[in-house]
């Protein structure tokens, strides 16, 4: 069921008619979505018995898509305010050069169990490649590693990390597009990205995109960032990243970072919230198949045990 498809469906009312404030809606409406939002994030927690601390989320996309800024929009959108822990900015090259992990804290302090993972934005001609993805996916590369264009990380470098472990992998892939360059992006990084995902699918490894700089190809989201779900033209960027990248579009989420902004926005912030809490429930999913193929190993391994462990019979 697509969320554009029908005014009346069940993710418009939920996501947009509680906190757009059509007129004659209470201003509360809109402060408990938010703060039910931030509830949700901020008590998310993965399985026990699985050595995760936090929830571990991959951001991949283009230079320039907004992935810096969407991490910084999440410090937002759970602190309170506009932050720039991340940096970000134009260049012509990426500004981003190392695998940085971002935690969070909520406004009384408490901490949240995941980290968004920051990497440098993809170029046609540099940026990470096929073998860099596999490597973070399966959590060989160390937290603010710094990626070198000429020299690909590999099993001989210096910081390989041999032995991985469950928290160091990647629960979630996420695809960051810019809303303005998804109907042109170069044939050069789609084949690079729909080569990433096909190592994901085959570690069942959950994928979603972000939709960002929503607010540059619409007006109508310009001006009220809360009619995002019943626009036209972003429904339209929705199913063409979805064609892009062939993921369903309800793993495709539009959000609006913070870019010339110093005072929160509740939309933006909600927007953002949406997001994070869809891409916990693809990670809570990905760790609990995780927790099941752990159980089925262990009952074939007490199984072996039994058949060999059985002490012959007396004759």
């Amino acid at each position: 069921m697509h969320i554009f498809a029908n005014r009346r469906r069940p993710y418009q009312e939920e996501h947009v008619l509680e906190w757009k404030q059509p007129s004659g809606v209470a201003e509360t409406s809109g402060m408990e979505r938010q703060a039910k939002l931030k509830d949700e994030v901020t008590i998310a927690k993965p399985l026990v018995g699985l050595d995760v601390s936090h929830f571990r989320f991959l951001l991949l996309g283009p230079i320039g898509s907004g992935k810096s800024s969407f991490i910084n929009t999440v410090n937002a959108a759970i602190s309170g305010r506009v932050t720039q822990r991340a940096s970000c900015g134009t260049s012509h090259h990426s500004v981003t050069t190392t695998y940085t992990p971002y935690t969070y804290r909520n406004c009384s302090g408490s901490s949240l169990h995941l980290k968004l993972c920051d990497t440098p934005g993809l170029e046609p001609t540099q940026g990470i490649d096929v073998t860099d993805c596999r490597f973070l996916l399966n959590g060989h590369v160390p937290e603010f590693y710094t990626f070198n264009p000429s020299v690909h990380f590999g099993l001989d470098s210096h910081e390989f990390r041999v032995k991985s472990t469950a928290d160091a992998k990647v629960h979630c892939a996420v695809f960051v597009i810019d809303a303005s360059t998804v109907d042109h992006m170069s044939e050069k990084l789609v084949d690079t990205m729909t080569s990433f995902k096909k190592i994901m699918f085959e570690k069942g490894v959950p994928q979603a995109v972000l939709l960002t700089k929503i607010d540059t190809v619409s007006d109508t989201v310009d001006e009220d960032v809360s009619r995002v779900f019943n626009c036209a033209d972003i429904e339209q960027k929705v199913k063409k990243a979805s064609e892009v990248l062939g993921l369903p579009r309800n793993s495709v989420f539009p959000v609006k970072n913070y870019e010339h902004e110093i005072d929160g926005d509740r939309n933006v912030d909600i927007l953002a919230l949406v997001a994070l809490r869809q891409l916990l429930y693809f990670a809570m999913d990905y760790l609990e198949n995780q927790k099941m193929q752990q159980n089925k190993t262990g009952d074939s391994v007490r199984l072996q045990c039994g058949l060999w462990c059985v002490p012959a019979k007396k004759r």
